[in-house]
């Protein structure tokens, strides 16, 4: 619902990220690394190869949302039944 009414922010995957694959292979395959809970330092990826502050996280996306759950450079800000949204520091 976000991707389709808010035309302020921008999103690295909207429906099928096959299109952000087509646009930048190097840039998707940091994207499934950082989604798998596999990069140590998400923040700085996320930050500075993505240009984001904020990223929000369904709740079944375990792995990383344990990562950043432990991280201290993420703030919580909101959450309810299906996700997370965290700033970065």
């Amino acid at each position: 619902m976000l991707f389709y009414h808010n035309s302020n922010n921008v999103y690295i995957a909207g429906m099928d990220p096959t299109f952000f694959y087509r646009y930048d292979q190097k840039l998707y395959k940091t994207w499934v690394t950082i989604g798998a809970g596999q990069e140590t330092k998400p923040e700085k990826k996320i930050k500075n190869d993505f240009g984001a502050n904020i990223i929000l996280l369904k709740l079944t996306e375990k792995k990383l949302l344990e990562q950043i759950e432990k991280n201290s450079q993420f703030v919580l800000k909101y959450e309810d039944k299906e996700a997370k949204i965290f700033e970065i520091k």
